[in-house]
């Protein structure tokens, strides 16, 4: 009945493309983190990207209303004018799309209850035989169903990807 109702929610158009959100990625290999990505967007598909490794940021881009800001190694942004917006749009609804895909064996598991942050969340184990020995979690809150945190295992690796769903407005930076 919950990932019923998670799924739902995660298929929902008017609901996930229409709200501010962002998703921190984290990637770790061996346990030792080795790369961030940061992307927030926000009700108007405003987008803010950040790429950081051992915690330094590597790379920042901003695309609002259809220009592209760029940060170069100096530190100063650089604006690109062009940029596809309904691009950035089908991405994060592929994104989504790809999330609440499931196959006729897909399989979850429910693995209780933690905290995620302020909220309680399920936790799911998510199986898809073709995956091999991969580990995909999926963890969503109790009270929303809003995904809140996806977890995927290999034997070397770990991507952690936490979504927050609170206001936000992205401007052009001062130049």
């Amino acid at each position: 009945k919950n990932v019923c109702l998670f799924l739902k929610k995660l298929q929902d158009p008017d609901h996930f493309y229409n709200v501010p959100l962002t998703a921190t990625i984290t990637v770790s290999t061996m346990n030792k983190p080795t790369g961030q990505v940061v992307l927030a967007t926000d009700t108007k598909n405003n987008v803010y990207v950040t790429s950081s490794e051992s915690g330094k940021i590597q790379a920042e881009l901003l695309v609002i209303d259809a220009v592209l800001y760029k940060k170069n190694a100096s530190g100063t942004w650089q604006q690109q004018d062009g940029v596809d917006n309904q691009a950035l749009l089908q991405f994060r609804q592929k994104a989504l799309k790809q999330a609440s895909m499931q196959t006729k064996t897909t399989t979850y598991t429910l693995l209780g209850k933690e905290n995620c942050g302020s909220l309680t969340c399920y936790q799911y184990q998510v199986s898809t035989p073709n995956l091999g020995n991969a580990k995909t979690y999926i963890f969503f809150d109790t009270n929303d169903y809003l995904l809140r945190k996806v977890v995927n295992q290999t034997q070397n690796t770990m991507t952690e990807t936490t979504f927050a769903y609170t206001p936000l407005k992205i401007t052009p930076p001062i130049q």
